[in-house]
């Protein structure tokens, strides 16, 4: 495989967004449509976070394939949290035990 390339996805999920609205809705998004896979993208589909669908696709290997790997993110999107778009910790990560 040649290239990998994400615009903007989420890849380390919703758990530390920056956006109250988009927070809102993905809240009422997940009751209101009882969707598996915001339960999955919120990190609120098991209440052990190494038990998440996420993080189990995160020890998972599939990257390494690519030669090329771009990862595309933008402080400007208020809507994917800049850190999880660029797979990388955030402050608020950091500061957690979990």
């Amino acid at each position: 495989m040649w290239l990998y390339m994400s615009l903007s996805s989420p890849h380390l999920g919703y758990m530390y967004s920056t956006s109250k609205l988009v927070d809102a809705g993905l809240w009422i998004l997940k009751k209101w449509k009882k969707s598996k896979s915001l339960e999955q993208l919120c990190l609120t589909d098991h209440a052990n976070l190494t038990e998440s669908c996420l993080y189990k696709l995160s020890e998972a290997s599939g990257l390494n394939w690519f030669k090329h790997i771009y990862l595309i993110s933008s402080h400007q999107d208020l809507y994917a949290p800049f850190e999880s778009t660029r797979i990388q910790f955030c402050n608020k990560a950091l500061d957690e035990s979990q």
